[in-house]
Protein backbone atom coordinates (compact mmCIF):
# COMPACT_ATOMS: atom_id res chain seq x y z
CA UNK A 1 0.00 0.00 0.00
CA UNK A 2 1.04 3.46 -0.81
CA UNK A 3 -1.84 5.91 0.64
CA UNK A 4 -3.70 5.52 4.01
CA UNK A 5 -7.16 3.93 2.34
CA UNK A 6 -10.07 4.69 5.16
CA UNK A 7 -12.44 1.58 3.56
CA UNK A 8 -9.33 -0.94 3.97
CA UNK A 9 -7.73 0.02 6.61
CA UNK A 10 -4.17 0.26 5.25
CA UNK A 11 -1.75 2.65 6.07
CA UNK A 12 1.70 3.72 5.05
CA UNK A 13 3.53 6.35 6.97
CA UNK A 14 5.73 7.75 4.60
CA UNK A 15 2.93 9.10 1.86
CA UNK A 16 -0.23 9.45 4.39
CA UNK A 17 -1.02 12.67 5.35
CA UNK A 18 -3.92 11.17 7.60
CA UNK A 19 -3.63 10.85 11.14
CA UNK A 20 -5.35 7.36 11.68
CA UNK A 21 -6.32 6.36 15.05
CA UNK A 22 -6.22 2.57 13.43
CA UNK A 23 -2.51 1.71 14.69
CA UNK A 24 -2.32 -2.04 14.25
CA UNK A 25 -2.57 -4.23 11.56
CA UNK A 26 -1.32 -8.57 11.30
CA UNK A 27 1.33 -9.16 8.72
CA UNK A 28 2.01 -11.81 6.33
CA UNK A 29 5.53 -11.28 6.89
CA UNK A 30 7.60 -10.65 3.68
CA UNK A 31 10.55 -9.33 2.82
CA UNK A 32 8.50 -5.83 2.03
CA UNK A 33 5.58 -6.40 4.11
CA UNK A 34 3.23 -7.60 1.65
CA UNK A 35 -0.34 -8.57 2.45
CA UNK A 36 -1.47 -6.20 5.32
CA UNK A 37 -4.45 -7.84 7.04
CA UNK A 38 -6.56 -5.61 9.13
CA UNK A 39 -6.79 -7.01 13.05
CA UNK A 40 -10.14 -7.00 13.19
CA UNK A 41 -10.99 -8.99 10.14
CA UNK A 42 -8.93 -11.85 10.49
CA UNK A 43 -10.20 -15.33 11.77
CA UNK A 44 -7.93 -18.15 11.19
CA UNK A 45 -4.30 -17.60 12.42
CA UNK A 46 -3.19 -20.25 10.98
CA UNK A 47 0.32 -19.85 8.60
CA UNK A 48 0.83 -16.25 10.11
CA UNK A 49 3.79 -15.14 11.39
CA UNK A 50 2.93 -13.21 14.46
CA UNK A 51 4.14 -10.24 13.79
CA UNK A 52 2.86 -6.79 14.49
CA UNK A 53 3.11 -3.15 12.64
CA UNK A 54 3.12 -0.91 15.86
CA UNK A 55 2.78 3.05 14.78
CA UNK A 56 4.33 5.27 17.20
CA UNK A 57 3.71 8.61 15.53
CA UNK A 58 5.10 8.95 11.87
CA UNK A 59 7.46 5.64 12.73
CA UNK A 60 6.51 2.00 12.14
CA UNK A 61 7.68 -1.04 13.90
CA UNK A 62 7.68 -4.70 13.77
CA UNK A 63 7.22 -6.43 17.01
CA UNK A 64 6.83 -9.88 17.86
CA UNK A 65 3.85 -11.74 19.95
CA UNK A 66 3.20 -14.91 21.38
CA UNK A 67 0.53 -16.90 20.20
CA UNK A 68 -1.49 -16.53 23.14
CA UNK A 69 -0.91 -12.47 23.04
CA UNK A 70 -1.86 -12.87 19.50
CA UNK A 71 -5.34 -14.62 20.22
CA UNK A 72 -6.06 -12.33 22.73
CA UNK A 73 -5.72 -9.43 20.71
CA UNK A 74 -8.13 -10.67 18.25
CA UNK A 75 -10.43 -10.82 20.24
CA UNK A 76 -9.90 -7.65 21.31
CA UNK A 77 -10.46 -6.47 17.46
CA UNK A 78 -8.76 -3.18 17.31
CA UNK A 79 -4.87 -3.41 19.65
CA UNK A 80 -3.91 0.82 19.44
CA UNK A 81 -0.60 1.51 20.83
CA UNK A 82 -1.16 4.48 23.25
CA UNK A 83 2.03 6.87 23.71
CA UNK A 84 1.80 9.28 27.00
CA UNK A 85 3.53 11.92 28.34
CA UNK A 86 4.58 11.00 31.83
CA UNK A 87 4.30 13.68 34.55
CA UNK A 88 7.78 14.71 35.84
CA UNK A 89 6.91 17.20 39.21
CA UNK A 90 8.59 20.70 37.99
CA UNK A 91 9.77 19.60 34.44
CA UNK A 92 6.30 18.58 32.59
CA UNK A 93 3.99 21.93 33.28
CA UNK A 94 1.61 23.82 31.17
CA UNK A 95 4.17 24.95 28.76
CA UNK A 96 6.10 22.15 28.38
CA UNK A 97 2.51 19.97 27.14
CA UNK A 98 1.88 22.52 24.96
CA UNK A 99 5.58 22.12 23.46
CA UNK A 100 5.30 18.75 23.13
CA UNK A 101 1.99 18.02 22.12
CA UNK A 102 2.44 21.12 19.33
CA UNK A 103 5.23 18.46 17.62
CA UNK A 104 2.33 15.52 17.97
CA UNK A 105 2.44 11.91 18.66
CA UNK A 106 1.10 12.08 21.76
CA UNK A 107 -2.23 10.56 22.98
CA UNK A 108 -2.42 11.72 26.32
CA UNK A 109 -0.74 14.16 29.27
CA UNK A 110 -0.58 14.30 32.89
CA UNK A 111 -0.17 16.90 35.06
CA UNK A 112 1.94 17.02 37.62
CA UNK A 113 0.46 15.52 40.80
CA UNK A 114 -1.86 18.15 43.32
CA UNK A 115 -1.51 17.27 46.83
CA UNK A 116 -4.53 16.47 48.59
CA UNK A 117 -5.09 16.83 52.29
CA UNK A 118 -8.72 17.01 54.11
CA UNK A 119 -9.80 20.18 52.10
CA UNK A 120 -11.42 20.75 48.75
CA UNK A 121 -9.51 23.10 46.49
CA UNK A 122 -10.97 25.80 45.15
CA UNK A 123 -11.17 26.73 41.25
CA UNK A 124 -7.82 28.57 41.33
CA UNK A 125 -5.53 26.01 42.14
CA UNK A 126 -7.03 23.31 40.06
CA UNK A 127 -6.63 25.87 37.07
CA UNK A 128 -3.01 26.68 38.14
CA UNK A 129 -2.13 23.20 37.54
CA UNK A 130 -3.92 22.74 34.56
CA UNK A 131 -5.11 25.43 32.76
CA UNK A 132 -6.61 23.44 30.10
CA UNK A 133 -9.11 22.90 31.93
CA UNK A 134 -10.71 26.26 31.00
CA UNK A 135 -10.34 25.02 26.72
CA UNK A 136 -12.24 21.24 27.54
CA UNK A 137 -9.18 19.57 29.05
CA UNK A 138 -6.99 19.65 25.88
CA UNK A 139 -4.13 21.37 25.15
CA UNK A 140 -3.91 23.53 21.98
CA UNK A 141 -2.96 20.27 19.69
CA UNK A 142 -6.18 18.93 21.10
CA UNK A 143 -4.22 16.46 23.25
CA UNK A 144 -6.06 15.43 26.64
CA UNK A 145 -5.35 16.14 29.55
CA UNK A 146 -5.15 13.72 33.19
CA UNK A 147 -5.50 15.75 36.44
CA UNK A 148 -3.33 13.97 38.60
CA UNK A 149 -4.28 13.21 42.44
CA UNK A 150 -2.18 12.68 45.23
CA UNK A 151 -3.46 11.56 48.44
CA UNK A 152 -3.88 9.21 51.21
CA UNK A 153 -7.60 9.70 52.32
CA UNK A 154 -10.69 8.42 50.09
CA UNK A 155 -13.12 11.25 51.19
CA UNK A 156 -11.31 14.38 50.34
CA UNK A 157 -9.58 12.43 47.30
CA UNK A 158 -13.12 11.55 46.18
CA UNK A 159 -14.51 14.73 46.86
CA UNK A 160 -11.34 16.34 44.79
CA UNK A 161 -11.93 14.27 41.97
CA UNK A 162 -15.33 14.89 41.74
CA UNK A 163 -15.17 18.71 41.77
CA UNK A 164 -12.23 18.86 39.20
CA UNK A 165 -14.06 16.73 37.09
CA UNK A 166 -17.30 18.89 37.11
CA UNK A 167 -14.87 21.39 36.10
CA UNK A 168 -14.26 19.60 32.57
CA UNK A 169 -11.25 17.12 33.39
CA UNK A 170 -10.87 14.52 30.69
CA UNK A 171 -9.93 11.76 33.49
CA UNK A 172 -8.26 11.69 36.94
CA UNK A 173 -4.84 9.78 37.90
CA UNK A 174 -3.89 8.30 40.87
CA UNK A 175 -0.46 8.85 42.06
CA UNK A 176 1.05 6.05 44.34
CA UNK A 177 4.03 5.85 42.86
CA UNK A 178 6.14 9.24 43.85
CA UNK A 179 9.10 8.30 45.64
CA UNK A 180 9.99 11.46 46.93
CA UNK A 181 10.74 11.33 51.45
CA UNK A 182 8.63 14.63 51.90
CA UNK A 183 5.53 13.04 50.01
CA UNK A 184 5.60 9.62 52.01
CA UNK A 185 6.40 11.09 55.26
CA UNK A 186 2.87 12.98 54.60
CA UNK A 187 1.17 9.69 53.80
CA UNK A 188 1.54 9.99 50.01
CA UNK A 189 2.60 8.74 46.67
CA UNK A 190 4.83 5.29 47.37
CA UNK A 191 3.55 4.68 50.93
CA UNK A 192 0.41 3.55 49.94
CA UNK A 193 2.14 0.57 48.23
CA UNK A 194 2.54 -1.14 51.79
CA UNK A 195 -1.09 -1.04 52.02
CA UNK A 196 -2.90 -2.78 49.26
CA UNK A 197 -6.21 -2.32 50.91
CA UNK A 198 -5.95 1.75 51.44
CA UNK A 199 -5.06 1.76 47.42
CA UNK A 200 -8.22 0.08 46.74
CA UNK A 201 -10.00 1.96 49.02
CA UNK A 202 -8.65 5.49 47.50
CA UNK A 203 -9.18 4.21 44.02
CA UNK A 204 -12.67 3.29 44.39
CA UNK A 205 -13.73 6.00 46.31
CA UNK A 206 -12.49 8.25 43.38
CA UNK A 207 -14.24 6.43 40.70
CA UNK A 208 -17.26 6.05 42.89
CA UNK A 209 -17.00 10.44 42.78
CA UNK A 210 -16.28 10.39 38.88
CA UNK A 211 -18.78 9.76 36.14
CA UNK A 212 -18.63 6.70 34.54
CA UNK A 213 -17.60 8.46 30.91
CA UNK A 214 -14.90 9.94 32.09
CA UNK A 215 -11.55 7.49 33.23
CA UNK A 216 -9.49 7.00 36.35
CA UNK A 217 -6.29 5.66 35.73
CA UNK A 218 -3.37 4.52 38.47
CA UNK A 219 0.15 4.97 38.71
CA UNK A 220 2.20 2.25 40.78
CA UNK A 221 5.57 1.25 41.18
CA UNK A 222 6.31 -2.94 42.30
CA UNK A 223 6.00 -1.94 45.52
CA UNK A 224 7.65 -0.02 48.56
CA UNK A 225 10.98 -1.84 49.74
CA UNK A 226 10.62 -4.95 48.00
CA UNK A 227 8.14 -7.08 45.40
CA UNK A 228 6.32 -9.64 47.45
CA UNK A 229 2.85 -7.15 47.04
CA UNK A 230 3.15 -6.20 43.20
CA UNK A 231 0.34 -7.97 42.12
CA UNK A 232 -1.97 -7.73 45.20
CA UNK A 233 -1.43 -3.79 43.97
CA UNK A 234 -2.65 -4.21 40.36
CA UNK A 235 -4.94 -6.22 41.85
CA UNK A 236 -6.01 -3.50 44.04
CA UNK A 237 -5.71 -0.90 41.65
CA UNK A 238 -7.92 -2.84 38.60
CA UNK A 239 -11.10 -3.87 41.57
CA UNK A 240 -11.41 -0.73 42.61
CA UNK A 241 -12.21 0.47 39.45
CA UNK A 242 -8.99 1.81 37.57
CA UNK A 243 -9.66 1.71 34.26
CA UNK A 244 -5.72 1.42 33.32
CA UNK A 245 -2.78 0.88 35.17
CA UNK A 246 0.71 2.86 34.92
CA UNK A 247 3.76 1.01 36.31
CA UNK A 248 6.76 2.20 37.16
CA UNK A 249 8.56 -1.19 37.03
CA UNK A 250 11.07 -0.59 40.33
CA UNK A 251 10.62 0.00 43.88
CA UNK A 252 10.19 2.82 45.76
CA UNK A 253 13.67 2.16 47.32
CA UNK A 254 15.23 1.23 43.97
CA UNK A 255 14.04 4.76 43.02
CA UNK A 256 15.56 5.12 39.22
CA UNK A 257 17.84 2.28 39.39
CA UNK A 258 18.54 -0.47 38.68
CA UNK A 259 18.24 -1.01 34.60
CA UNK A 260 14.57 -1.82 33.93
CA UNK A 261 13.73 -4.99 31.83
CA UNK A 262 10.20 -6.23 31.25
CA UNK A 263 10.42 -10.00 32.94
CA UNK A 264 8.33 -8.25 36.12
CA UNK A 265 5.78 -6.63 33.70
CA UNK A 266 5.10 -9.56 31.93
CA UNK A 267 4.21 -11.70 35.18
Amino acid sequence: PTQFNKKSKYFDAKSSKEKPRWHCVEVKFKKKFKNFIPLEEIKDTKGLEKMLLIKKGQRLSIQPVSKKEFEILCKMGDYTLKILLAHMEGVVDPIVRELYTAIGGIDYCVTEFIRVTDNIYPDKVFLKYCPELRTKSLTTSGVPVFVQLLGGKPEPMGANAHKVSEMGAYGIDLNFGCPAKTVNRHDGGATLLKSPDRLFKITQAVRKAVPKEKPVTVKVRLGFSDKTLTKEIAQAAEEGGGHWLTVHARTKEEAYRPRLTGNTLRK
